[in-house]
């Protein structure tokens, strides 16, 4: 357990494992999709929907279509790389420039990654190969650093795995 209230329940662990299902995390590199769900409460019940196969989505951008199906409580999306790892060349079409998977700036989450969750004013959760960061409401690109928790996906003492 993490002692993140959102992030320890079965709902939001259950949604983490369906998105990174269908992030094609193992496939080749521009073969992967960054997906996106919404952790609801509907009538004090968490409930979760996700967009799964979204034809629009890249390996480095998805395209939310997702039901609302109660009070949105919470975001969250998939990274499918490891920090370092050299990204597509169909994340940034138009610009030749190779570039990584970088988790230095904002600890996980890109600028966009940011202003989406504070315009839906609701945390938000990134989850990647090596790592879960938590994102809590109203995170900025100033405070970013100091307020994103990072939560190992495998605990290297145990080896159990957080999602």
């Amino acid at each position: 357990m993490t002692g993140d209230s959102l992030l320890d329940t079965s709902a939001m662990r259950d949604l983490m494992r369906l998105l990174w299902d269908h992030s094609n995390a193992d496939a080749a590199p521009s073969e992967r999709r960054e997906r996106i769900g919404f952790l609801f409460d509907s009538a004090g019940v968490l409930v979760y929907r996700g967009d799964l196969d979204n034809p629009n989505c890249t390996p480095c951008q998805s395209r939310c279509l997702v039901p609302v199906v109660g009070q949105p409580i919470a975001a969250v999306n998939t990274h499918p790389f490891r920090p370092g790892d050299l990204l597509p060349a169909n994340c940034h079409p138009g610009d030749p420039t190779p570039r990584q998977y970088s988790v230095d700036r904002f600890g996980g989450a890109s600028e966009l990654d940011l202003t989406a969750f504070r315009q839906w004013n609701m945390p938000g959760y990134i989850l990647d190969k090596d790592n879960v960061y938590a994102i809590p409401r109203g995170t900025t690109v100033d405070n970013a650093s100091a307020n994103i928790r990072r939560y190992p996906r495998v605990n290297r003492f145990t080896g159990c795995k957080v999602i």
